[in-house]
């Protein structure tokens, strides 16, 4: 045993990668030991005055108090009563120690950073320890909370506050000081989450909530700080540093250095305090804030990233309805927008989108954009009631001239087309249902026209279109369409809603056959994602952003990826996972149709959602709730790059095999930015939302996730459904009264990004 002098306050010993002694007591003579032993079991006698906490990491151990045998697992903690003789019996992986001896007093710090081993330099480390003890000032040392944020590094840093919350569940304070304490180990998410006594869902959804960083996020932003803490700080070698933030991978700490501090580590420790590169490492977007950005055509700075995989696709993306105009030309038949938009009172101040960009006669403009954009990928969507002006019957031919057109101007581009065949503009006809019945995607039969006009589209354009989409955000369609009536055809059934997801579901798996059959080589579904976060870490609100998962994304991706909708007896529809004659639309042969295999899964990512348990007067089993302190962009949302992340790396896990690449159909913001004096539209915010974005991106990369591309919203400012043209998502300014175009400083920020990534 090693036994410690009187220490009239508060210490603490740390053995790095083994077991923690955090004991902490009133002030009163102690004495305590620790077992430098080989391997095998060991056993120490500790008498302890005072009330005393044991953080144990890293051990199995077994506590004996009174004769009764306490097990602890790591990352738990446990309290000893007063004037207590307490065996701790412990088990370790190995015979090596690394030990950092620390007693922290008012205006002085002792430290005694050592690695042994743990044999016959016992004596020798115990020695130390007791000159390093007796050197101790005799002083007040320092609140227990700032105590343990130091423990576990091996040079001296400055405290650092938790990132948690106050109130924060105490899981989540849990797993911050497990990540401290084990940094230099090989960490996974589900290693903390036992750690803890949390599934893997639990823990990320709790974290989430408590920091607003997904639990991989916030332990790689920990370890490079300190890395470059000790780049700067310490004369260890560069390998010693990446083995002592536990990246031991001399490559993978170069390019996680570069990707997250913007530099080498070498270039790190050559620059030494004035590096800033840290600050981007803070909680939140990572944002260059320092930008001085050119509003002209020529080159715009874009911070270092690390490069996406070869083959990664740049683009940008449209609707047809938000952006084509024309809405009687061509022999365009009206659309269920067209009709709403014509009800007083659905849009604001009574936009429409008659005219809207005008693309369908400026489309040469908008590719010659693009062209100098230097995008790889355009999605567009083709407007069926332009091919099919009643959502039937043969094909309009002048309507499919225009996307024959628009089509062949963009392979001379460069531009790869993608195109989406429904972005909610179903054809009137269709909605209005001759037989009385409901109509629209609540009429089974409109499943079936979406497979016919799929085939007309395909035949005519699939010589020159690979990369097909069948649905876009089929939640939004059925949740704001039909549910709540925000959005056309404008009905408000609420959970008599469904048949219209299930309908949407049908006839993409019905269009995805007729598009093979068809030749399609890359067939798509893009589905809007969002991570449920809950309120708090009350059951009730946990609860709730389960059953919201359930609806948003399980309800639009289970039956596709896995043959099955998922448990929603949340909502009073029983185990449909288990019984699908709980939603009496689902027919025999339906869900195999709908699983029809996939090239790509599309993801739209603008914000998480937040939900509480509801209130009484709440017809679903959850409230949305606001996100405190984050920054909004102009229509509300907020800006939470790291929920793309965790929606990427969740896809990948949840999913498993049953997983499809994925493309980044969607990621944009609003920000009205108008021109200034010199006709420079200058939106630096836009900017910094899409960098954080991207960074998002390479970071859900990095941790395994398979990313093909990344498409901006959107190419243009365009009639933002129900806001009108109010909310301004373009990298281009398009004029309300003109349409003239006028590329922002995004646009020529876009561009640079994509040079520097070819």
């Amino acid at each position: 045993m090693l036994s410690l002098a009187r220490i009239t306050d508060k210490w603490s010993v740390l053995t790095m990668h083994h077991v923690r002694l955090h004991l902490e007591a009133a002030p009163a003579p102690a004495q305590a030991g620790i077992g430098l032993h080989g391997r095998g079991v060991r056993e120490e006698v500790f008498r302890l005055p005072d009330l005393w906490q044991l953080h144990l990491y890293d051990y199995e151990a077994e506590l004996v108090v009174g004769g009764a045998v306490h097990r602890i697992r790591p990352g738990r903690v446990s309290l000893i009563p007063p004037d207590t003789e307490a065996r701790f019996r412990y088990r370790g992986p190995s015979e090596h120690l690394y030990v950092h001896f620390r007693l922290e007093a008012a205006g002085a710090a002792h430290t005694v950073p050592l690695m042994q081993d743990a044999g016959p330099a016992a004596p020798a480390l115990a020695e130390a320890l007791r000159r390093a003890v007796a050197a101790a000032p005799a002083a007040p040392a320092r609140a227990a909370a700032e105590v343990w944020t130091v423990l576990w590094r091996l040079t001296e840093l400055p405290p650092r506050e938790a990132p948690a919350r106050e109130g924060t569940h105490p899981a989540v304070a849990a797993a911050l000081a497990h990540i401290e304490a084990n940094l230099p180990r090989p960490l996974t998410v589900p290693d903390i989450a036992a750690a803890v006594g949390l599934s893997h869902n639990h823990l990320t959804r709790l974290f989430h909530a408590a920091t607003g960083a997904t639990v991989v996020a916030y332990l790689r932003r920990r370890r490079l700080e300190r890395a470059r803490h000790l780049l700067v700080h310490s004369t260890l070698s560069i390998a010693a540093v990446a083995a002592a933030v536990g990246v031991p991978d001399l490559q993978a700490f170069n390019k996680a250095c570069r990707r997250e501090l913007g530099a080498s580590p070498r270039a790190v420790r050559a620059a030494g305090e004035r590096h800033e590169a840290a600050q981007r490492l803070t909680r939140g977007a990572r944002m260059v804030s320092s930008r001085r950005l050119s509003t002209s055509r020529s080159e715009v700075p874009v911070a270092a990233l690390s490069r996406l995989p070869d083959g990664f696709a740049w683009g940008v993306a449209t609707s047809a309805f938000q952006i084509e105009g024309a809405a009687t030309e061509g022999g365009r038949g009206p659309s269920v927008w067209d009709a709403f938009t014509d009800t007083p009172g659905k849009i604001r101040d009574g936009h429409t989108a008659r005219t809207a960009c005008d693309h369908y006669h400026r489309y040469p403009e908008d590719v010659a954009l693009m062209r100098d954009l230097g995008i790889d990928v355009y999605r567009f969507s083709i407007s069926w009631p332009r091919v099919q002006p009643t959502g039937s019957g043969p094909a309009n031919e002048a309507g499919l001239d225009f996307y024959d057109r628009l089509v062949d101007a963009l392979l001379d581009a460069g531009v790869a087309p993608m195109a989406t065949l429904f972005h909610w503009d179903l054809p009137q006809a269709l909605e209005d249902n001759d037989a009385g019945a409901p109509g629209g995607w609540l009429d089974r039969d409109t499943a079936h026209r979406f497979a016919e006009y799929a085939r007309l589209a395909a035949d005519r354009l699939g010589d020159r279109v690979r990369h097909w989409i069948t649905l876009n955000e089929p939640f939004e369609h059925m949740a704001l369409g039909y549910a709540l009536g925000q959005h056309a055809p404008g009905r408000t059934l609420l959970l008599d809603a469904l048949p219209a997801a299930h309908h949407q579901l049908l006839g993409h798996g019905l269009a995805t056959a007729a598009l093979r059959a068809a030749g399609a080589p890359h067939v798509m579904l893009t589905n809007s994602y969002t991570p449920a976060v809950p309120f708090s870490g009350n059951e009730s609100d946990l609860a709730a952003a389960d059953a919201y998962d359930a609806l948003h994304r399980g309800v639009f991706t289970d039956p596709v990826l896995l043959g099955r909708y998922p448990d929603l007896s949340a909502f009073g529809l029983g185990d449909t996972a288990e019984d699908p004659s709980a939603l009496p639309f689902v027919r025999d042969g339906d869900l195999e149709a709908v699983a029809q295999p996939l090239d790509g899964l599309g993801v739209n990512y603008y914000n998480p959602t937040r939900l509480a348990a509801p209130s009484p007067e709440t017809v679903f089993p959850f409230d949305i709730a606001e996100f405190d302190h984050a920054p909004t962009t102009d229509f509300g949302w907020p800006v939470i790059p790291s929920g793309l992340t965790q929606t990427l790396v969740d896809l990948t896990r949840d999913y498993g095999d049953a997983l499809p690449p994925l493309w980044v159909t969607e990621n944009g913001c609003s920000y009205d930015v108008a021109p200034g004096p010199d006709g420079a539209v200058d939106d630096r915010q836009r900017i910094d939302y899409l960098d954080a974005h991207v960074r998002a991106v390479a970071d859900a990369v990095d941790q395994g996730a398979d990313v093909r591309g990344y498409l901006v919203w959107s190419l243009l400012d365009n009639f933002e459904w129900a806001e009108g043209f109010h909310q301004r998502f373009g990298l281009v300014h398009v004029d309300g009264e003109t349409r003239d175009r006028t590329p922002k400083a995004s646009y020529h920020w876009y561009r640079s990004l994509i040079a520097a990534q070819a």
